[in-house]
């Protein structure tokens, strides 16, 4: 279990920038807030349970952050359907069948990232739910630049594969490799 002192290590080396990608997500700075201080209880908590690999920390608040921000959007389309879940998220569809159907593969992209290695799913989540370079992925992984590109092509082949396994649309294989057309260039 992590102890209070490295929590308040680790709050105070990502919170900002774990703020920031929350607040993105749920346009509230209030909301984000109470995120931010349940993604460390999480952290928490998942402590309790498992062994925290701490090469993939980083990784592992952001996939806590961006579920519970989620979770959060998820709620707050169940009190007010009229606000739009489509609106909260850009690139999400407009109509129900094709918001579950993203919903599903969320879940099954979710399930092949439990079973990639560590740093393949590492690089992925970072250059995902951060935004992050290549070279600022690299830098804080302490990584070449081209291992984390061959990481995240790697994880896309990945993706690709199962996804095709799990009768996902090709509509979404395309919409993934828009979001990260430039691992196309090595």
């Amino acid at each position: 279990m992590i102890d209070p002192d490295e929590i308040t290590r680790l709050y105070d080396r990502h919170a900002s920038e774990l703020m920031a990608f929350i607040f993105a997500h749920v346009k509230s700075r209030e909301t984000a807030e109470d995120l931010l201080h349940d993604t460390f209880i999480n952290l928490m908590r998942f402590s309790r349970e498992r062994t925290i690999d701490y090469s993939n920390l980083r990784a592992l608040l952001y996939k806590i952050a961006r579920n519970l921000s989620i979770d959060h959007l998820r709620r707050e389309n169940r009190r007010n359907p009229h606000a739009g879940f489509a609106n909260t998220r850009e690139g999400t569809p407009d109509n129900t069948a094709e918001r579950l159907e993203m919903d599903e593969t969320e879940r099954e992209i979710d399930r092949i990232l439990e079973s990639a290695d560590a740093l393949s799913r590492a690089v992925f989540l970072m250059r995902r739910e951060s935004g992050m370079t290549y070279a600022e992925i690299a830098s804080s992984m302490d990584i070449s630049e081209r291992t984390a590109k061959r990481k995240m092509r790697k994880m896309l082949n990945l993706l690709s594969e199962e996804l095709k396994k799990a009768g996902i649309m090709l509509f979404f294989l395309a919409a993934l490799a828009r979001i990260f057309c430039d691992i196309v260039v090595f």
